[in-house]
């Protein structure tokens, strides 16, 4: 046989390397030189020149089952895809110089549960042609090809394919429905210079494709395209683009950057769904934002122009948004667009919004405090559910309200001013325990409503432990009491059983369940049941006979077996008073100095912290009995409780304080109940 050598780049696998040929008529079996790794390509690159298409199966005869690495030219038919097909080890094929034609010839896909046909066109890579090939590495398709069809190298039902790269020539303009999807080797690919359009799911769970480069002629990405490209990173999308609908980039969770050039009337619904990015400034020109548009996105932050209009349904749905301005352009804001959103804390909202729509702000739990606008006229269902709402105004201008409107469950919210001009006309409303919720109109008020206060005067307040409690404004209350359990044991002889308490009001009456009226030792009160209340001095705790408003205390109810057992308090306390006025919460709680420590008050919940002293309330720690230490970082701290923190010492380097240690709480000299704590 002749032979000849030829120099040829080969861009299989991205490697370039020199080979020698021995070549025949029709068939050049390739040798390859020392420099080519074995592991990468074969042994033998076959070359294969076809005169005649339909020829290939006679062409390459027994090779066909051997064969790793293809070159192809010449006239190429339905036929030679069939035989292409049965090349069970085929890895790198070369068909840049393969010429397709039209044939009434067809091949068969077998699709899960019927078949196709399919015939070859003129340079057009047919639909599911490499389909069955999942051993492939690296393919060039032929130079003047125009279009590739659907499913093209789509993995075959559950067999994993192994392409890692396609060298797509410039004359193609058209990429079909999932062409590569699920092709999770493939990590770089360059589209044409000229692409046009590209159907949906193209490159769905391309799980290694790392970068892509969209070219300005393309006028459509359908839906879905990138979906579950786990490593892309970023991307430009071209101007003039139409953005369809359906999650192009959901699932890309480290797509971070996604730049958008020339101007865009709309960003489609779902577009960047469930992708990586963490911020965005959308163009200014954009006057819609689309139903479900960021939704379960990592977005932090984004700059939203004073040329958007509306925003739609779930547009913001499970983000990472901390907080968002909404421009006073923007007339429409969808359901639940905002919902979902675990650390959302901070909103402006349009001056140009009528309604509120469903499911708002549900479930943004970090969401303290928000301004509705004087243009909202009506509240939608469940606007505000499951907020951390600590405040809420209702503005005059809103005249609807409607049923169950969100705030049955918002356990944070304090106070509510309904200044609506509307009926509150909502039986099935729950507040937390202790809101305070303030009509400065005559709306009418559902009778399971508590805590009222119209044009600032109660009827009755009644506040429970444990809830957290906030007045922003003063009121007089006609009867204000607060309900506390009392169950630990007491001390005999020791400290145990003591309590921190904190009330928004000075106290005048204290009775138990039975209606017995209580007052601290030595209150100037006759026929009443005695118990425990210090407050601390630079000399140390003190007994007092007094609650006053604001102020934290020691308390403890007696409760021992070796006492009498007409002595004992256990249960619910009511302590009460009538005709004042509550005043507002203090910004700042005051702090009561000790000579060694001071005591703060607290209205919120507070957690643990490692300078915050806690009393042992319920449990031993170290040998210390129930309510007879200050402990560090022991628990959270409930409202209505006092915590302690040492004067100028380091927090580390004392686990805790002792209530009758380095300042004393008893008298050693008395033997009656009163001392023996």
């Amino acid at each position: 046989s002749e032979m000849c050598i030829r120099d040829r780049y080969i861009t299989l696998a991205s490697i370039l390397c020199w080979v020698n040929f021995s070549c025949t008529e029709d068939v050049i079996v390739k040798e390859t030189s020392s420099l080519r790794s074995s592991s990468l390509l074969s042994a033998e690159v076959v070359t294969i020149k076809l005169e005649q298409a339909g020829t290939l199966a006679e062409k390459i005869g027994d090779k066909k089952s051997t064969v790793e690495s293809l070159v192809l030219s010449g006239p190429f038919n339905a036929v030679d895809v069939r035989c292409l097909r049965e090349m069970s080890y085929l890895k790198y094929l070369d068909m840049e110089d393969v010429d397709i034609v039209d044939s009434e010839e067809t091949y068969v896909v077998n699709y899960y549960s019927y078949d196709m046909a399919v015939k070859t066109e003129k340079n057009v890579i047919g639909d599911y042609m490499f389909w069955v090939m999942p051993s492939l590495v690296s393919v060039v398709l032929p130079k003047n090809t125009e279009k590739i069809g659907n499913c093209v190298f789509r993995r075959y039902e559950y067999n994993e394919t192994h392409l890692e790269t396609v060298v797509i020539p410039n004359t193609v303009k058209t990429i079909g429905n999932e062409a590569f999807r699920a092709c999770v080797n493939l990590k770089n690919i360059t589209l044409p210079k000229e692409l046009e359009s590209m159907g949906r799911w193209v490159f769905r769970d391309c799980r290694s494709l790392e970068q892509l480069f969209i070219p300005n002629t393309l006028r459509k990405i359908e839906e879905g395209c990138f979906i579950d490209c786990l490593k892309l990173k970023s991307i430009t999308i071209p101007a003039n683009m139409v953005m369809s609908t359906g999650g192009q980039f959901n699932g890309c969770s480290n797509l971070a950057n996604i730049n958008i050039d020339g101007q865009y009337n709309s960003i489609a619904n779902s577009f960047f769904q469930g992708c990586g990015l963490m911020s965005f400034i959308i163009p200014e020109g954009v006057k819609s934002i689309g139903d479900n548009a960021f939704q379960n996105t990592k977005i932090i932050s984004v700059s939203i122009p004073n040329t958007v209009v509306s925003i739609g349904n779930k547009a913001f749905d499970n983000t990472l948004l901390t907080s968002i301005v909404i421009p006073n352009s923007v007339t429409d804001l969808g359901s639940s667009a905002l919902s979902n959103c675990s650390v959302f804390s901070s909103v402006i909202l349009s001056s140009s919004l009528s309604t509120l729509k469903d499911n708002l702000f549900a479930n943004d739990g970090s969401l303290r405090g928000i301004i509705i606008p004087s243009s909202v006229t009506s509240i939608d269902y469940d606007v505000f559910l499951n907020t951390g709402l600590e405040t809420l105004v209702l503005p005059s201008s809103v005249r609807k309200v409607v049923r169950m409107a969100g705030w049955n469950k918002l356990p944070n919210l304090t106070s509510l001013f309904w200044d609506a001009s509307c009926d509150c006309g909502n039986d099935g409303i729950f507040f937390s325990d202790n809101c305070l919720v303030y009509i400065s109109n005559n709306a009418a008020i559902p009778p399971s409503w508590k805590n009222v206060i119209v044009k600032g005067t109660a009827e009755s307040i009644s506040l429970v432990e444990g809830v957290a409690y906030n007045c922003p404004k003063d009121f007089y209350a006609k009867k204000i009491t607060f309900k506390k359990n009392f169950s630990m044991k007491t001390g005999n002889g020791e400290a145990a059983g003591w309590e921190t308490i904190v009330l928004p009001f000075a106290a005048t009456t204290i009775k138990n369940s039975s209606g017995d009226i209580l007052a601290p030792f030595d209150s100037d009160v006759a026929g009443v049941k005695n118990f425990w209340l210090r407050e601390l001095t630079t000399g140390g705790f003190k007994d007092v006979k007094t609650i006053e408003a604001n102020k934290p205390y020691i308390i403890a109810m007696p409760n021992n077996s070796n006492y009498d057992s007409k002595y004992n308090i256990t249960g619910d306390i009511t302590f009460e008073a009538q005709n004042i006025t509550v005043k507002a919460t203090p910004n700042e709680l005051k702090s009561i100095s000790g000579p060694s420590f001071s005591m703060s008050p607290v209205y919120q919940n507070l957690p643990r912290a490692n300078q915050i002293y806690v009393i042992n309330e319920e449990q031993e720690f170290e040998g210390a009995k129930p309510g007879s230490v200050f402990v560090r970082n022991l628990r959270d701290l409930k409202p209505f409780e006092a915590y302690i923190t040492p004067n100028g010492v380091a927090p580390s380097s004392l686990r805790m304080i002792r209530i009758d240690g380095p300042v004393r709480t008893k008298s050693a000299s008395d033997n009656s109940l009163k001392n023996k704590m």
